[in-house]
């Protein structure tokens, strides 16, 4: 009785993909960064929304996946040098934009240099295309490595606006080299 106990728990465990033994085969990049992050989303109606992330930075790719407190992923978020796709897993919608419709010199590299400081060069780097304007701050040294503490953006049409801006605090758990 007990041995087929056992061997019906197996069967079960093993279908529902707790005993994942599949490895991924899509992705042949070695992750270079991985970086777990709280964040606190503040919007200009005073409205705040924190997230647990997982960000993997990629050779030629930045994956940015988003979970509430329950550990279920909202969805994830791929940057690449010709296009940024939002999977969003609740909705079971996926989007994807051309970085050429938002800025004709986007490269993925210029992006992690904003991100990534090996030294304080400077406590505040914009960042700015034809839809959005953004400014990192507050680094803060993180392993040797300077990272954002603080992103505020805002829509380019509404720069004079100082309501309309919103803000990402972040707290980070671990990086990861």
């Amino acid at each position: 009785m007990n041995k087929q106990l056992i061997v019906i728990l197996i069967l079960i465990f093993s279908g529902c993909k707790i005993f994942d033994t599949d490895t991924i085969k899509f992705n042949k990049q070695i992750i270079t960064s991985t970086i777990y992050a709280n964040l606190l989303l503040e919007s200009d109606l005073g409205v705040t929304t924190k997230l647990k992330t997982k960000i993997q930075i990629l050779k030629d790719s930045i994956i940015i996946s988003a979970y509430p407190i329950l550990g279920i992923e909202l969805g994830n978020v791929i940057m690449t040098n010709e296009c940024i796709y939002i999977d969003q897993k609740i909705t079971n919608k996926t989007d994807s934009v051309l970085t050429n419709n938002i800025d004709p010199d986007f490269k993925l590299n210029d992006i992690k240099n904003l991100f990534f400081q090996t030294k304080a060069k400077k406590d505040t780097v914009f960042y700015f295309n034809n839809f959005l304007n953004c400014q990192l701050t507050e680094y803060v040294n993180y392993n040797s490595v300077f990272l954002p503490h603080k992103i505020i953006y805002w829509e380019s049409d509404n720069i004079k606006n100082q309501a309309m801006k919103k803000s990402i605090n972040i707290d980070y758990k671990s990086v990861n080299f």
